[in-house]
């Protein structure tokens, strides 16, 4: 279990350097490489659970809900 909680917790790392390159649209290279890769790794988790969400204008609640629920699923493990 202690793998899959790592795994959890790398996945919120991802999660939080996502949200944290999203605050910077004018990227050098690198920085956008690395929000490819945080883009790629969560969009497939986020874009579901955004769809299930009403909509709330230019905030997206999607990541709180995805982080909240890693969050207890680790407890949980």
């Amino acid at each position: 279990m202690s793998f899959l909680r790592d795994l959890l917790w790398i996945y919120l790392l991802i999660l939080a350097a996502r949200a944290i390159l999203s605050w910077f649209p004018d990227l050098p290279p690198a920085g956008r490489k690395a929000f490819g890769f945080t883009y790629a790794a969560t969009e497939p988790v986020l874009a579901p659970v955004r769809k299930m969400l009403p909509s709330t204008g230019p905030v997206d609640l999607s990541l709180t809900i995805v982080w909240l629920v890693i969050l207890v699923l680790i407890e949980i493990l």
